[in-house]
């Protein structure tokens, strides 16, 4: 199995376990927040989408989906195509409108879609090119840059699936 096969795979086993977990939840769930520290579960799905776009338009040297496609009216928010969550306040998540389950899981499935596109596209030498490293000076491989994208999907859906146990209890994946 080559590299991208095995991201994409991880990309879609993480779908199916938050598609799972977001079954029949409320607005009104996806909207809480356990406490003032916590994230709620639709700004979770809007920050993996956010992360998602930004970091494969980056990559692929393309326009973001959130400015191109228009998602950031869908939000009701600013075009920045800097704000995708990192660094956000407690303040910052105070304010966030969480929006219908349908704008939430249409804008992941395009950004997820792009990104499993462009994965899917590179050949297994295009994964030692070097790309900007994401902190900081230098460089990183693309293969480390696209781990990133898939880390951060994998532990935000890991964590929209335990705020749904959270509200629902058990039955969040089998």
């Amino acid at each position: 199995m080559e590299a991208t096969e095995m991201l994409t795979r991880l990309l879609d086993s993480n779908r199916d376990m938050v598609e799972k977990a977001l079954e029949g939840l409320s607005g009104e769930e996806l909207a809480n927040r356990p406490n003032d520290q916590c994230n709620s579960i639709g700004w979770l799905i809007w920050h993996m989408a956010r992360a998602e776009d930004g970091l494969v338009a980056a990559a692929d040297g393309k326009p973001q989906l959130w400015v191109e496609q228009g998602w950031h009216q869908k939000f009701g928010m600013a075009s920045d195509p800097e704000n995708s969550g990192f660094g956000h306040s407690s303040k910052d998540l105070d304010s966030f409108k969480v929006p219908s389950a349908d704008i939430l899981k249409g804008y992941w499935a395009a950004a997820e879609n792009r990104a499993k596109e462009y994965i899917g596209s590179l050949s297994p030498a295009d994964l030692d090119k070097k790309v900007p490293a994401l902190q900081g000076e230098g460089t990183t491989s693309l293969a480390s840059y696209l781990q990133i994208i898939v880390n951060e999907a994998i532990v935000h859906g890991g964590q929209v699936a335990y705020l749904r146990g959270l509200h629902r209890g058990l039955g969040w994946y089998f």
